[in-house]
């Protein structure tokens, strides 16, 4: 009775240290983009609790200065959250210099029509943060992420002249 007691104890410590990550998990990049700007160098996934709301918050670091609120080039994140080893959910921020250089960050389901805004924030000319409810995307797993950076992006039509993805291939880890 006692070492079925201690091994429920263990088992829910290790569920709940891998549902309330404590800091952000990053992951690095190597810089092989031609177009420097939009080579991805590190991105990083945290969620973190703050008044009752847990906020998933995505960070993306670039080798050099890029131009996204000048509508040059965007970001797209793709989240496996329900563990099924593809993509559920998609977010591209990007910017619209019609509107004097505002940013979005469009997330919405891949498997039905729901979507929404994330609030995004320009940390910096080579950080982009956005961030969003966790309950948006309901992960039942562990999340899986894998970011696309593209120039010139949707505001000039479907070619691209540079893109990056990071991983290379497959996915990034909590």
């Amino acid at each position: 009775m006692l070492r079925r007691g201690l091994m429920l104890v263990a088992a829910s410590a290790l569920v709940m240290a891998a549902a309330t990550p404590a800091q952000a998990v990053w992951r690095l990049d190597p810089n092989d983009a031609s177009v420097d700007r939009y080579d991805i160098a590190a991105s990083s996934l945290t969620v973190v609790r703050s008044e009752g709301v847990r906020w998933m918050t995505v960070t993306i670091r670039t080798y050099e200065a890029y131009k996204i609120r000048e509508g040059e080039g965007w970001f797209k994140l793709r989240l496996d959250t329900w563990g099924a080893g593809k993509a559920d959910f998609e977010m591209t921020m990007f910017g619209d210099p019609a509107s004097g250089g505002a940013t979005y960050a469009p997330i919405g389901s891949l498997h039905g029509t729901w979507g929404n805004y994330a609030r995004i924030d320009k940390v910096g000319p080579r950080t982009l943060k956005a961030w969003f409810p966790v309950h948006w995307v309901h992960p039942n797993k562990a999340v899986r992420w894998y970011l696309r950076a593209l120039v010139p992006g949707p505001v000039w039509g479907p070619e691209t002249t540079s893109e990056d993805r990071a991983p290379n291939a497959g996915w990034y880890g909590v």
